[in-house]
């Protein structure tokens, strides 16, 4: 695609992939990022005559603040102007995205601190026509005292509840600045309890500005993680809500030697959009690659997963129950043949498949589930490691290594065993019927969890008429393999495990709320 560029603008490549820097006036000598579009106009963050390093902000530094600027058909900005309703005169103000479904925006404010820290919050704004209305904190839950959460970025569940991600250096992460998310529903309640992303997303470096492409499925986010040009590079992943690809490593001229980041796009913008960027040719008054500029890119390298790497789910919403001191490590039995004593046990992280939504139906595979879930194993110790140490803290991390390795990793083998005693019998001519049922644990309320008992069997039947290449959908289809379907919620839920929304050590990363998540495979019988 042509795209006619503005005399002030730096063409920086030449190839069909373009990226251009946005004229002065737009940018200046201070630092400029976290761009985003809003109804036609251009957001950022503007911080004047930032310092040398670009990226502390002293107690006595200028202010960041939000900038509007309206944009024609090719992203070319006008003038900007401060959005006053929103700045502050003592609180760096910025990072914004916004929710044009229920016209709610959300950003961050930064309160200085002696020590030079700057602890930011996120809080969120109801638009009124021309003006912004209800500004408040999205709560302690999201703005955790004395830890920083930023950058905010939206995308949707099916049920059409707000999925917010963010930037935080809060306790239970992988290391520095991690990406958390949490599900806002504007009926009243609070958000739920951040969730941490985890990896493949997360690292021991920072992870920062995530921007999630809702068409596509793709998540980008910027990391200094080793393996990238230098500085912080953009990542692309596909999948959803908190279940990703290995992220891929955007090229260059997208990516620079110096800080890339706040990589977005919009519909408005075609294909083109927006990032921020102190490479070579960016504005500074003093020190050269101090400070960010914004710069538009047209065409982008399409991002394309390989289908070994494609997304594999995990689970999320906020359950409880406390670790018995007698607890002993389950054993994997011998045989893969199930029966009512000795079942095949399939366990699902929290909320999976399809956290939020009431379907009863998913198009999640459960060989895809299991494959993300047993690499979550780190997150489940690092989650216990926020409140205890210690004893206690080696006792959960030794009950969770055994859950992992003998129960979920343990009987997903019995199963991969179990389907070729099944296939075996079909071949034969043989007609096999097997028995299933479905479980929840005890948090959210029991029709939400009937519903999410029933997806997690369709989760498993997805397994079926995908296994060995799909060689079981005729005897499913012609009715010689026999599923007899049983969905029993959270009804038959341990009484010892916790229903609590707020205590999610508990309810979403103890062994005893992870045994309620599952099916079972209770019976085998052939004709």
């Amino acid at each position: 695609m042509s795209f006619l560029l503005v005399a002030s603008f730096s063409l920086l490549a030449q190839n069909e992939l373009k990226i251009i820097q946005l004229p002065r006036g737009i940018n200046t000598v201070g630092n400029e990022s976290a761009p985003t579009i809003i109804d036609g106009s251009l957001f950022y963050s503007q911080l004047p005559h930032a310092d040398t390093s670009g990226r502390k902000l002293e107690l006595d530094a200028p202010l960041m603040q939000i900038m509007t600027a309206k944009i024609d058909e090719r992203g070319v900005p006008s003038t900007p102007h401060p959005l006053k309703e929103l700045n502050r005169n003592n609180e760096h103000v910025g990072n914004t995205a916004y929710d044009n479904r229920n016209h709610v925006l959300y950003f961050t404010r930064c309160q200085s601190e002696t020590e030079g820290r700057t602890p930011c919050a996120i809080y969120s704004a109801q638009r009124k026509g021309n003006k912004w209305k209800n500004v408040k904190s999205l709560g302690k839950e999201i703005n955790l005292d004395g830890y920083t959460s930023t950058q905010p970025a939206l995308a949707y569940l099916s049920d059409g509840r707000v999925l917010l991600y963010f930037s935080s250096n809060r306790p239970g992460g992988l290391g520095g600045m991690d990406i958390w998310y949490t599900i806002i529903s504007y009926d009243g309640t609070a958000p739920t309890t951040p969730t941490n992303l985890g990896e493949p997303i997360n690292s021991g470096y920072d992870e920062i500005t995530p921007f999630y492409d809702g068409s596509r499925q793709i998540l980008y986010f910027s990391s200094d993680r080793s393996g990238g040009y230098g500085g912080f590079d953009i990542y692309a992943s596909n999948g959803s809500l908190n279940s990703y690809c290995k992220p891929v490593l955007l090229t260059m001229p997208l990516n620079s030697p110096h800080n890339d980041m706040g990589y977005m796009m919009s519909d408005t913008l075609g294909t083109r959009g927006y990032f921020s960027s102190n490479r070579e040719g960016s504005l500074y008054s003093v020190t050269p690659y101090c400070c960010n500029d914004l710069y538009l890119w047209d065409n982008p390298p399409v991002v394309e997963q390989p289908e070994e790497t494609k997304p594999k789910p995990a689970d999320t919403l906020p359950p409880v129950a406390v670790l018995p001191p007698d607890y002993e490590e389950p054993q994997v039995p011998e045989s893969p043949i199930p029966s009512p004593h000795n079942p095949i046990t399939l366990y699902f992280h929290n909320d999976q498949p399809d956290p939020g939504s009431i379907a009863t139906t998913t198009q999640t595979r459960y060989d895809q589930t299991v494959e993300s879930y047993m690499k979550m194993l780190p997150q489940y110790k690092a989650a216990w490691a926020t409140r205890y140490n210690g004893r206690i803290l080696d006792s959960a991390s030794a009950v969770l290594e055994g859950f992992f390795r003998e129960e979920v990793k343990g009987n997903y083998d019995r199963l991969e065993k179990f389907m070729w005693i099944i296939a075996e019998q079909l071949w034969n001519g043989h007609s096999v019927t097997v028995t299933i049922r479905g479980y929840a644990s005890p948090l959210f309320n029991s029709e939400y969890n009937a519903n999410l008992s029933q997806r997690r069997i369709s989760c498993f039947m997805n397994y079926l008429r995908g296994w060995n290449q799909g060689n079981l959908r005729h005897s499913i289809a012609d009715g010689s393999l026999r599923i007899i379907q049983v969905p029993y919620g959270s009804s038959t839920a341990k009484k010892n495990v916790s229903n609590s929304q707020t205590d999610q050590i508990h309810s979403v990363y103890s062994v005893e709320a992870a045994l309620e998540r599952r099916v079972e495979i209770i019976d085998y019988a052939t004709e």
